[in-house]
């Protein structure tokens, strides 16, 4: 992404808005980074509006998008969908988190399926251990973004199962979210 490409996005740039509707890759990161520093640059003070609505993806690379925005501060982020695994974690290193009614966060640990490694045990052990650091900084976000402790998150995170999907409402009661506008 080159600077003519973050200036033709006029009309979303002067309202401060980025769209993160895509897997997390390796490109969203690019993209979405090019925009947080590009919006950064232009007003410093000025909050940022996140978007989101997106199956997740790689979660190192959805850790790397999150420690941006932490760095940078004042990014909100508006749940406008479901938000599931590396974009739920995007959301939650959000300054401020809106969610619209018919938001909903789902996690899952990243080994979650581990049990379909194929290669050698000594490398399945090292992936295993990179994973289980993953999970714990996912699970440290989600803590810092709400009034529920690490402990909570953990045994959340690891309940049986796939996906496990929080709601609006529930975003709501555990004090990670606020209404969106769409609320009556």
């Amino acid at each position: 992404m080159n600077l003519s490409d973050l200036q033709n996005d006029y009309p979303l740039n002067e309202q401060r808005i980025i769209y993160l509707v895509d897997n997390i890759e390796e490109a969203t990161l690019e993209i979405v980074a090019a925009q947080i520093h590009y919006l950064r640059a232009k007003d410093a003070a000025a909050p940022i509006h996140l978007y989101i609505r997106s199956d997740g993806g790689d979660s190192l690379t959805g850790l790397a998008i999150a420690s941006i925005i932490q760095r940078d501060g004042n990014v909100h982020g508006w749940l406008m969908g479901a938000a599931a695994s590396a974009a739920a974690t995007i959301w939650a290193s959000c300054a401020k988190r809106l969610v619209f009614r018919n938001g909903q966060m789902g996690i899952h640990p990243v080994r979650w399926y581990e049990e379909r490694v194929t290669f050698d045990a000594a490398k399945a052990r090292t992936w295993a251990a990179q994973l289980n650091k993953s999970d714990e900084k996912q699970c440290e976000i989600y803590a810092e973004a709400s009034c529920k402790d690490f402990v909570w998150w953990w045994e959340r995170y690891n309940q049986p199962g796939d996906m496990k999907w929080l709601d609006a409402r529930e975003l709501i009661c555990i004090g990670m979210a606020e209404k969106a506008e769409d609320w009556k």
